[in-house]
C-alpha cells in the first residue's frame, strides 16, 4: 500500500514533526544517563529524518520511521484531546476537532501502511 497525504495533511504533519523534534531534543538534553541519551538521540535522529522527508514530500519511509510516525501522531492526538476538553470557545473547539479528525485519518493511513510493511 502506498502512503498518501493531502496538501493540508502534509502541512499538519510537518508541524507535528517539527514540534516533536523540538520535544525530543529537550528530552535528550534533560536525560541524565548515557543510555537514556543514546536512546533519545536515536529517536531524535529518526524524527529529524522524518521532518526532512516530509518537507520534501518524500514518503519512502522505512519501518523505524513509520513506527516513530505512529508514536508522534498518537502523542499529538492525545494532546489534541486534552486541548479540546479544556477549550470552551465553540469556534476554537470546532477547529481543534477538525484537526483531531485529520490526525486520526493520518494515523489510520500510517497504521495501514505498517501492517503492509
Amino acid at each position: 500500500m502506498k502512503l498518501y497525504f493531502s496538501g493540508a495533511e502534509f502541512q499538519v504533519l510537518s508541524n507535528v514533526l517539527l514540534e516533536a523534534s523540538c520535544a525530543r531534543q529537550a528530552e535528550k538534553d534533560a536525560a541524565g544517563d548515557a543510555k537514556s541519551q543514546a536512546a533519545l538521540q536515536r529517536r531524535l535522529r529518526i524524527t529529524e529524518e522524518l521532518v526532512a522527508k516530509i518537507l520534501a514530500k518524500d514518503l519512502r519511509l522505512d519501518f523505524d520511521e513509520l513506527d516513530e510516525l505512529v508514536d508522534v501522531l498518537k502523542a499529538k492526538k492525545q494532546k489534541s484531546r486534552a486541548e479540546i476538553a479544556q477549550t470552551e470557545d465553540p469556534a476554537l473547539k470546532a477547529d481543534l476537532q477538525e484537526k483531531q479528525a485529520m490526525l486520526e485519518r493520518m494515523l489510520e493511513k500510517v497504521n495501514e501502511t505498517c501492517t503492509m510493511f
